[in-house]
């Protein structure tokens, strides 16, 4: 037995040892280690890759390919292993957008029977439909596009960010939305000695619906003797009847304001009807002697 065994063991040395690669075909496109990368050494918008062993391409094969140029055009080309050039194409059958290929990154495509299909664009665009902002102004063939280079957000013609740091497609918008808060109305009085009578927070609302209004009072100076007093009353409209709603009194002291005293803090929910206004008032008290002043930080949001 170790006689024969060591007969075969001579058979194989002698003749060498053989390994095959498997032929891609239309099951098994890609050829087994077969390398399928290779350089660009085409011109701007037509690619040419050639790898060392190459044949026919199969639908269905995955190829690398290393761009020599960025894309200028929409319908840029690759001749891979000799066959003629394909169009490349992105997302299935779409155009590609300038600089989808780039140079700093390998180029992943799939042929599909007809084209090159890029599995990984550079730049990303969405499109289709209508959007319409809270205003009822309607905008057709709205596009957002995400630059990977860039991480630009922008919309339509490279309008970026509005003021308060959101992207300007929800500029003009007058319901909240994605979880985000809409601040419809500010205001801000500071060292008053007096009341106040229906300050508008909102002179009309938008639309019906649910509103968040936020207050703070800081005592801002001294009573000589004796103590102040201011609150704050909330003024709405829901759907049938006008409602008001108080805050606690702030007492104006006559001592040190201190870190636990000297202020209050109130936000109060409610639901507004379609074009009432939001207000506040202030009720003023005034000191036995001297004069203690307030300041009054006030807004009101839109939260659905």
């Amino acid at each position: 037995m170790k006689k024969l065994f060591a007969v075969a063991i001579a058979l194989v040395l002698s003749c060498g040892l053989t390994v095959h690669a498997q032929t891609a075909n239309a099951n098994y496109p890609e050829a087994q280690l077969a390398p399928n990368y290779a350089a660009d050494t085409g011109a701007a918008n037509t690619l040419v890759a050639q790898v060392n062993s190459c044949g026919a391409i199969f639908t269905g094969e995955v190829i690398r390919v290393l761009p020599a140029h960025a894309n200028t055009t929409t319908t840029p080309t690759l001749a891979y292993c000799g066959v003629s050039p394909k169009t490349i194409t992105k997302f299935g059958q779409s155009a590609l957008a300038a600089n989808d290929l780039l140079t700093t990154a390998v180029a992943v495509f799939v042929y599909d029977g007809t084209d090159m299909q890029l599995q990984n664009p550079a730049t990303l665009s969405i499109s289709g439909g209508t959007v319409t902002d809270g205003a009822g102004t309607t905008t057709a063939g709205a596009e957002v596009v995400a630059t990977a280079t860039a991480h630009v957000l922008a919309y339509n013609t490279n309008q970026v960010m509005a003021a308060g740091g959101y992207p300007s497609f929800f500029a003009g918008l007058t319901t909240a939305g994605l979880g985000n808060p809409v601040v419809l109305g500010v205001s801000d009085v500071t060292s008053q000695s007096s009341s106040q009578t229906s300050v508008n927070l909102i002179a009309s609302t938008g639309a019906a619906g649910h509103y968040l209004v936020r207050l703070y009072l800081d005592q801002n100076a001294l009573c000589t003797t004796g103590t102040g007093a201011v609150y704050a009353t909330v003024g709405w409209t829901d759907a049938t009847h006008a409602h008001t709603a108080l805050t606690i009194p702030l007492t104006l002291a006559n001592t040190a304001i201190s870190s636990a005293a000297g202020f209050i803090d109130a936000a109060i929910p409610l639901w507004s009807a379609s074009a009432s206004a939001i207000t506040y008032t202030t009720t003023y008290t005034a000191c036995t002697s001297g004069t203690g002043t307030y300041d009054l930080h006030a807004e009101v949001e839109r939260t659905n």
